[in-house]
């Protein structure tokens, strides 16, 4: 077997199997069967096992798939590799391409859905739904306490799943996911939608829910990509104004590195959010071990940077009585830097699936 990369394209030959008849564009699907550090890997290819020298930036894994495509028939076949990885990633890989082009940030989903409750045409079923989506989302103001924040996290969709393999009903009725999937399915079977004169408004709420409903699908995803060491978890919130959201995102995170060198796990959180008194602000906190505790926080209003400097000291004492280490406290003008956003480098992340 060889292997050539011009322009960053990889091609795989092989000895035309006997008995089989491969058509130009068919995709095969090859498994490693084994690997050695060398570059070796033997891979089952339409039933035959085949030594190959195939060089990939990521050593092969035993039981990992690689999709190849017949660019050339005769003696040899030729493949090219369009993508690999584990029957789990290369099925996540699939979903995201379907979601990416759907999806919409939760918070333009609700601003879209808001102007439905005063339209005329919005007829009193879809009125009534989306008031009640509405009246769920919490002010970021009412999110200041732990116990908020962990029952807001909880239900924040990401979880949906997990609740439904332990049947609480109770649990399930909070989420927000599931909110947005009653809503859709009563909405699409709603029989005011075969009326012309409210179809369009109802139209528009299922296509702002599916754009939404795609959002948290992708974030679950990136959890499951991440391999349980990092989550996104945004939660909408309503500013002052009774129909106008946002989102606050949340991001943890996990050290594994720390592990392996039997070190203190460090668990990292970031929050972004924005209030029309602060403006954009961003914080990046870390634990080390159980107690000692990081805080570096950046915003892009100068006033809102003293605003928190002159909490330091308070801020110090809440720490203390929670029997927490303040090894650092940081207060920046500007935008905190991109290594530390977990919104960066999931975007990196689709990014390099959409590529």
């Amino acid at each position: 077997m060889q292997i050539t990369k011009p322009e960053n394209i990889v091609q795989l030959s092989i000895p035309q199997s006997s008995g089989k008849n491969w058509q130009v564009g068919q995709i095969v699907h090859a498994t490693v069967v084994s690997s050695s550090t060398r570059g070796q890997a033997v891979l089952n290819i339409a039933g035959n096992q085949i030594t190959s020298s195939l060089k990939t930036e990521q050593p092969l894994r035993q039981g990992e798939r690689i999709q190849l495509e017949v660019i050339k028939t005769g003696a040899p076949v030729v493949f090219k590799v369009t993508a690999s990885g584990s029957p789990q990633e290369l099925t996540v890989r699939k979903a995201m391409l379907h979601l990416l082009p759907r999806q919409i940030p939760l918070e333009n989903m609700l601003n879209n859905l808001s102007p439905l409750i005063n339209s005329s045409s919005a007829n009193p079923v879809t009125h009534q739904m989306i008031t009640r989506l509405l009246s769920t989302i919490p002010q970021l103001r009412q999110l200041t306490s732990g116990k908020r924040m962990e029952q807001a996290i909880a239900n924040s969709g990401l979880f949906l799943e997990n609740k439904l393999t332990q049947a609480s009903s109770g649990a399930i009725n909070q989420d927000f996911k599931a909110t947005l999937l009653r809503l859709l399915g009563s909405l699409k079977n709603a029989p005011e939608r075969t009326v012309s004169a409210t179809a369009q408004s109802t139209e528009s709420a299922i296509q702002q829910l599916e754009s939404g409903l795609a959002r948290l699908q992708i974030r679950q995803l990136n959890s499951i990509t991440s391999h349980g060491t990092e989550w996104l978890v945004e939660l909408p919130v309503k500013l002052e104004n009774e129909y106008k959201f946002d989102t606050l995102r949340i991001g943890i995170r996990r050290n594994k590195d720390c592990e392996k060198r039997a070190e203190h796990s460090i668990w990292s959180v970031s929050l972004e959010f924005e209030l029309q008194e602060l403006g954009p602000v961003q914080i990046n906190i870390n634990l080390m071990g159980s107690k000692q505790i990081s805080i570096g926080i950046w915003a892009q209003q100068k006033n809102t940077v003293k605003q928190f400097e002159n909490f330091r000291d308070i801020l110090k004492t809440s720490l203390t009585k929670a029997n927490l280490i303040l090894l650092n406290l940081g207060c920046h003008h500007g935008k905190m830097p991109e290594s530390l956003s977990p919104e960066k480098r999931i975007n990196q992340k689709l990014l390099d699936i959409t590529v």
